[in-house]
C-alpha cells in the first residue's frame, strides 16, 4: 500500500511538469506563457485534457505547456465519465500570462458542452 501512494504521489508531481512548445532553451515566465489543463490520471468528474497545441502533440505526463506570445490552436479532449468530446480551442497568448482550460458541463451535468480559456494573469 505505502508503494501505491509514492507511485501515485510521483505520477502527479510528474504531470505538474511544464512542457516547451518551442525550439530552445526555456525562457523567462515573463515572456512566455502558460496553456493549464487537467491531468489525465486525476479522476476528476470533468476534465478537459490538452493533447494538442498547435503542432505539439502533449505527453500525457503534462499538464501544462509554455508558449510564445501569439496566436495558438489547442486541441483539448473534455472527458466526464465515459463520455469524451474533443474541442478545437484558440488563444491569443500574452507574455507572462497563465491560460487555464475550463470545461462547461450540459444541463443535468451529463457532458461537456464547451471548452473555455480562462487569463489568470
Amino acid at each position: 500500500m505505502k508503494r501505491l501512494v509514492v507511485l501515485i504521489s510521483a505520477l502527479a508531481l510528474v504531470s505538474c511538469a511544464t512542457e516547451l512548445a518551442y525550439q530552445g532553451p526555456a525562457q523567462p515566465t515573463s515572456q512566455t506563457a502558460v496553456i493549464v489543463g487537467a491531468s489525465s490520471i486525476a479522476g476528476l468528474p470533468i476534465a478537459p485534457i490538452l493533447r494538442k497545441v498547435d503542432d505539439l502533440v502533449v505527453s500525457w505526463r503534462h499538464t501544462r505547456v509554455a508558449v510564445l506570445p501569439g496566436q495558438h490552436a489547442l486541441l483539448v479532449d473534455c472527458v466526464m465519465g465515459s463520455s469524451t468530446i474533443r474541442y478545437h480551442v484558440s488563444v491569443m497568448a500574452e507574455p507572462g500570462h497563465r491560460y487555464v482550460l475550463s470545461p462547461v458541463s450540459g444541463a443535468g451535468n451529463h457532458t461537456c458542452i464547451a471548452v473555455n480559456v480562462e487569463d489568470q494573469k
